[in-house]
């Protein structure tokens, strides 16, 4: 039986299995060791971590500029041994719930042109492709730049 995930905002008590899940998902374009310890307590910027138990499963990285109302969704991964258990879906959820109720007005992301899965994720939750940046990854895929509106709480 699996164990309910659940999430929270990153402690610098994850940030080795942060790097982990960094290293795992991905291949170039990865946040350094430096840059996520940075990320758990900056002002500007939202650093959730999905656990299943006492073990990070997930995480997801918000980032926006000082008295900005778009914020931008940087960097989402899912431990390999975790995926297709919603985790993904909880951890975009949670970034929505948190910045709509902050007062952001949109949330912006890239994504590779070749995650299929990715960009079917983020167009469930009402994302578009608003552009398309060429050569954008370090590997020399394009980008897709997606954009959700939000509406603010009642």
């Amino acid at each position: 039986m699996t164990q309910p995930t659940q999430t929270r905002r990153a402690i610098e008590s994850d940030l080795s299995r942060l790097v982990e899940l960094e290293q795992q998902a991905f291949s170039g374009d990865r946040l350094s060791p430096r840059r996520i310890k940075h990320w758990i307590s900056a002002s500007n910027g939202r650093l959730w971590v999905a656990c299943a138990g006492n073990q990070v499963v997930g995480y997801c990285l918000m980032i926006w500029r000082k008295n900005g109302r778009g914020w931008r969704l940087y960097s989402l991964a899912v431990d390999k041994s975790a995926r297709g258990r919603g985790i993904g879906k909880l951890l975009i959820r949670t970034a929505i719930v948190d910045a709509t109720g902050a007062g952001a007005q949109s949330m912006s992301l890239e994504v590779s042109v070749m995650n299929a899965s990715a960009i079917e994720l983020y167009a469930s939750f009402g994302f578009s492709q608003v552009d398309r940046r060429r050569r954008y990854y370090d590997n020399g895929d394009d980008a897709w730049v997606m954009r959700l509106e939000l509406s603010p709480c009642l």
